[in-house]
């Protein structure tokens, strides 16, 4: 309920930022097309901290049905982690402003592994794209830093629950 309930406050920050050159909040589609160029990157996928995703996809297909598998894979795991990465930025935004510092959050814990290669295609995916796709509270610090101007008066009505990101949008 709540993606849905901030979908339109979401299309007014994107109209808002973009005279700046912001396409928009992150979000799922344009996540996800980001992700299945890197996850199609040989080079990059190479690297050893995305071991466990180059496992996922499976190794070098040896036949036309392997690699139709292979791909199917590949935009499987860009739409799960693009929809976790646009959730991370609504309901964790703290995590992902570590993640830009180089810092972990799961760090000695069993979620070290994960959030290493899931940090490693976050942070790729934005240097490579550059920051034409902002987080709520990246959106919430230029409005607050007068950077963008929002209407003299908004009214918003939820009857869902608010992520933290979203609350700061408001």
């Amino acid at each position: 309920l709540t993606h849905y309930a901030f979908e339109e406050l979401h299309e007014l920050v994107d109209a808002l930022l973009a005279p700046r050159g912001v396409v928009g909040l992150v979000e799922r589609r344009a996540v996800r097309a980001r992700l299945l160029e890197l996850l199609a990157d040989e080079a990059f996928m190479a690297t050893p901290e995305l071991t466990p995703a180059r496992r996922y996809l499976g190794e070098r297909p040896e036949s036309w049905d392997a690699r139709d598998a292979i791909d199917r894979r590949r935009f499987q795991l860009a739409d799960q982690l693009a929809g976790l990465f646009e959730s991370y930025a609504r309901a964790r935004p703290g995590l992902l402003e570590a993640w830009a510092r180089g810092e972990g959050w799961f760090e000695g814990t069993a979620g070290e592994a994960t959030e290493g290669w899931q940090r490693a295609l976050w942070s790729t995916q934005r240097a490579r794209f550059g920051d034409e796709l902002v987080t709520p509270r990246e959106a919430a610090a230029m409005l607050r830093a007068g950077e963008v101007r929002p209407p003299r008066m908004l009214h918003v009505f939820s009857l869902g629950e608010v992520g933290p990101a979203d609350y700061e949008l408001l």
